[in-house]
């Protein structure tokens, strides 16, 4: 469902809020709503997380052998 979609049915729900059954609904909705706002947003905070831990490895990673400046000749 769209944005559009759910700000419908929130504003629906809302014009029959005097009922007590679509206060609860709508109450019920809200909750729903926040559920997977707080886990979308955790799911974005490990994803963050694990990239920057993944960079941080990267960026320890030596490069390779240590080439030495000084001439043998």
């Amino acid at each position: 469902m769209s944005d559009k979609d759910w700000e419908i049915i929130d504003t629906a729900l809302t014009a029959y809020s005097h009922n007590a059954v679509y206060r609860d609904l709508r109450d019920k909705l809200d909750m729903q709503v926040a559920m997977v706002r707080a886990l979308d947003g955790a799911t974005r905070s490990a994803k963050v997380a694990g990239h920057r831990d993944a960079r941080d490895d990267r960026a320890r990673t030596p490069a390779g052998p240590r080439q030495d400046r000084r001439s043998t000749a």
